[in-house]
């Protein structure tokens, strides 16, 4: 019996530590995004990114699964399932996030992430994978609550030069509360680097006709050496190891468990600009760092 909890105690710190690993990947990835579409269109810049993240995470499938058929006892609906989360991963997340990070700020990005747990809480539940409690939605609202205190002074509020922006950040943070969703579903069946794997694939397919639609280009001459290295760090880092990380603690914990750690975010992109800028935290980024911390044990304990 103590072994038994041991080892879950073990499991579950083991969790939380890829958790907040795949929390400094995003918190990041608001930053470089923001360079990287300052200098290419959105939609060149998930062409190049997709692909990279299509690529390198099938090699390594194929690499960890040597002879193993990729498409072996795929069931229609694990085949559904699979369009529907390159769907949502790619066109839809990726796309609306870099379009929204170029029109918006990264403070904007990483309040609108941050309310990923709220719609992963209701989705979640709505479709009877986990419970709607009381202490959930409390730990998630408080959290929530805890962003908006740690930005305040960065005032991520809509306003009319970003408007347009801030709503595809938020179409972009709904997409990705589902695609959390739903790929537990999948990843409980096919383990998570398969799901990730043929997910960016099929992502990156389904983005093709929109590319194309808008304009196609491959921008080949933009491409600096600095440029490359972003990309890469996106495709290779975001969305290869991030989201396999992601959907690797998924078998394993509630999706609003997981999601919840969205949150810490915007804590530990400040907390970077302590060394880099000199950056001294404010009385309102201590109190909502701490409702922050605060709303994720409530929701663990939930």
């Amino acid at each position: 019996m103590l072994g038994s909890s041991t080892l879950k105690t073990r499991g579950a710190v083991g969790d939380y530590l890829l958790l907040t690993l795949q929390q400094l990947i995003g918190s990041s990835t608001h930053l470089v995004a923001k360079r990287v579409v300052s200098q290419l269109s959105p939609e060149l810049s998930l062409f190049w990114r997709s692909l990279i993240a299509a690529l390198s995470s099938m090699a390594w499938l194929l690499y960890e699964n040597h002879r193993t058929a990729l498409l072996h006892r795929l069931r229609l609906r694990q085949v559904v399932l699979l369009l529907v989360l390159g769907l949502l991963a790619v066109p839809l997340n990726q796309w609306c996030f870099l379009a929204g990070v170029r029109l918006s700020t990264p403070a904007n990005a990483s309040l609108m992430y941050a309310l990923t747990p709220v719609w992963t809480l209701l989705l979640s539940s709505a479709l009877h994978q986990e419970r709607l409690t009381a202490l959930k939605l409390t730990g998630v609202l408080l959290a929530v609550g805890g962003v908006v205190l740690v930005l305040w002074e960065e005032a991520p509020f809509p306003s009319s030069s970003t408007t347009l922006g801030n709503w595809l950040l938020l179409l972009a943070s709904w997409a990705w509360a589902l695609y959390t969703v739903l790929s537990q579903r999948v990843a409980m069946q096919l383990g998570a680097l398969k799901t990730t794997a043929l997910s960016m694939v099929l992502g990156w397919m389904l983005y093709l006709p929109l590319w194309a639609a808008l304009g196609a280009e491959l921008g080949l001459e933009l491409l600096s050496p600095s440029l490359v290295l972003e990309l890469l760090y996106m495709g290779v880092v975001t969305s290869g190891i991030g989201y396999l990380l992601w959907v690797a603690v998924l078998q394993r914990l509630e999706a609003s468990k997981v999601a919840v750690f969205a949150t810490l975010q915007p804590v530990l992109t400040t907390l970077a600009a302590i060394p880099l800028f000199g950056f001294v935290p404010s009385f309102p980024f201590l109190l909502g760092g701490m409702a922050i911390l605060a709303g994720m044990l409530l929701t663990q304990l939930g």
